[in-house]
């Protein structure tokens, strides 16, 4: 993750046997600052975003649910989008 300044990613989940979900911050992000929206059935959109570049490795987000059925059910990243930060000689040049 070295020189990641932002991330979105969208996870689909089984609503039918996967309720309430809850995502908490995982220790890759901090200092920076994570949003989560899960109010979507079967959609959880979480979006980070730093002022300094993400280093290393590890968790970005946990997300946990409540069972609807007993039941296991699936859950899939469906979407991931990464803000690498620019370089001082990137930012120098007409767009």
């Amino acid at each position: 993750m070295d020189g990641v300044v932002g991330i979105k990613v969208t996870l689909t989940y089984d609503s039918s046997s996967m309720a309430s979900p809850t995502v908490t911050e995982g220790c890759l992000i901090s200092p920076g600052l994570m949003a989560a929206n899960p109010n979507t059935p079967g959609i959880i959109i979480i979006a980070v975003i730093s002022i300094a570049p993400l280093t290393g490795s590890g968790q970005v987000a946990l997300v946990s649910f409540a069972s609807q059925t007993g039941a296991a059910g699936s859950l899939a990243i469906a979407d991931v989008e990464l803000v690498v930060e620019q370089s001082a000689s990137d930012q120098a040049r007409p767009g």
